[in-house]
């Protein structure tokens, strides 16, 4: 499994449960996509660094 696959599951997992653990808070849904792409795009931005040369 290569690098780039395990950092995107990684940051499939935890987005997804930050987002049912905010589900069982009761948070508003509007918020929880909020979270979700602030996380998606911090894993991104990290993917984006490490890939550099």
């Amino acid at each position: 499994m290569s690098s780039l696959l395990l950092h995107l599951l990684g940051i499939a997992l935890v987005a997804g449960s930050l987002a049912y653990g905010a589900y069982l808070l009761g948070i508003s849904p509007q918020w929880i996509g909020v979270v979700l792409a602030f996380i998606t795009g911090l894993g991104l931005i990290g993917l984006a660094k490490s890939r550099r040369p």
